[in-house]
């Protein structure tokens, strides 16, 4: 189903929140935090994606290919694949939060924002966490090949934002509170469209400059015979070895967005809090009203979550090392 999400309505956490900053808080103070976090989400998303690229490029894709291929290099394809996947992801988060400081009038900071050394926490997330495999409880992210232990790392990061869960934009458990506290800023009355309009959309980062899949996404989900034309045999009983493109898993799915394209410049608040939709929804789940997160990140149900991506990647992890 290729068409845009619904953007997310408050939950009675938030809308209790926005009450609250209505009655005691100012316009200046509201939009001096507002655009503190979002430079804030452009760090976070800043300091995940050398943690996911490292851990990618510690894997060997090409070894064996085609007919021959072994269950643990499918493994470790389908591993790379996830993993880059939920890297252009982040990159993407960063652009999104990037292009919402942008139209406030704002230039996102980068340089010298990124940690100075890992292992290292998040901005302002909460330095204790559950206890891993090892027992511990400290949030701290480090560089490392794939592994058992490293995949957990990613759930820290990645863990879902429970339903109705209290915003927060510091010491916050989860990414999806510490969005929810945006999400929350821009739906105060303080808040106005010309607020979105301070910063050229001319020179945003634009939607053409965003693909959701390139050669390192994508990875094939059985043997295949790679000399094969693409298009798929005609008489498919008489050649049962698939040809790469009938192999060939995108892992991120095309309408995985709210608005009108992934990547968006932001004119107005409809076009902020649709950004920050697309980030929390692509990284914990489409939230489910007393439920909790669903495991896909969006109702079309075509792509799984970054938690959901990297929780299935370590229940089969044992399975394959070596």
């Amino acid at each position: 189903m290729d068409m845009p999400d619904p953007v997310t309505p408050l939950t009675p956490a938030e809308q209790a929140f926005v009450a609250t900053l209505n009655a005691t808080w100012t316009r200046d103070q509201v939009l001096t935090r507002l655009r503190t976090d979002l430079q804030t989400a452009v760090q976070i998303e800043l300091a995940t994606i050398p943690i996911y690229l490292y851990t990618y490029y510690s894997l060997i894709r090409n070894n064996e290919s085609g007919e021959t291929i072994s269950d643990a290099q499918l493994f470790a394809n389908k591993a790379g694949g996830i993993i880059m996947s939920v890297a252009v992801e982040e990159m993407l988060h960063m652009s999104l939060s990037s292009n919402v400081l942008w139209s406030m009038g704002v230039m996102p900071q980068l340089y010298g924002k990124a940690p100075g050394a890992y292992p290292t926490g998040l901005p302002y997330h909460n330095p204790q966490g559950p206890a891993g495999p090892d027992g511990k409880t400290a949030v701290q992210i480090p560089l490392a090949k794939l592994g058992f232990e490293q995949l957990w790392h990613f759930l820290q990061i990645e863990y879902p934002e429970q339903w109705n869960a209290p915003p927060q934009d510091s010491n916050w458990d989860t990414i999806g509170q510490f969005y929810s506290y945006i999400r929350c800023l821009l739906s105060t009355q303080f808040v106005e469209d010309s607020d979105f309009q301070r910063g050229s959309v001319e020179h945003a980062i634009q939607p053409y400059n965003y693909s959701p899949n390139n050669v390192d996404t994508v990875y094939p989900s059985a043997g295949f015979d790679p000399w094969k034309p693409a298009p798929p045999a005609a008489v498919s009983w008489a050649d049962p070895v698939q040809g790469a493109a009938a192999a060939a898993v995108y892992p991120d799915a095309s309408d995985s967005h709210a608005g009108a394209t992934q990547l968006i410049a932001i004119r107005s608040i409809q076009d902020a809090a649709t950004a920050i939709d697309t980030i929390c929804d692509q990284g914990e789940g489409v939230p489910i009203p007393d439920v909790g997160p669903s495991p896909d990140d969006d109702p079309s149900k075509d792509e799984e979550s970054h938690y959901v991506k990297f929780l299935t990647l370590q229940a089969q992890f044992e399975d394959y090392q070596g």
